[in-house]
């Protein structure tokens, strides 16, 4: 490794062909798996929602939105003019 070392950053240090070690986490693919299997489930419902109550799309689909981790989203209007 250290053949590389007269490519690093002088500044920083930064090695750029180094390979970066990934890890794998035990308690992070646990909590992945499980809210892989609690978020399909209600993906799928909310999805049948949207085919029994054709009438209430917006409130599925903010549901739909939250499941799927969008917790809030901004609304702008523009290119209108006011007469």
């Amino acid at each position: 490794m250290e053949k590389f070392s007269n490519w690093r950053d002088k500044a920083t240090g930064v090695a750029p062909f180094l390979q970066i070690s990934n890890q794998t986490n035990v308690l992070k693919a646990a909590l992945t798996v499980v809210s892989v299997v609690v978020r399909v489930p209600l993906l799928l419902i909310l999805t049948h929602f949207l085919v029994i109550l054709p009438n209430a799309p917006q409130f599925v689909l903010s549901s739909i939105l939250y499941v799927l981790g969008v917790f809030s989203w901004d609304v702008q209007v523009t290119g209108v003019k006011k007469k």
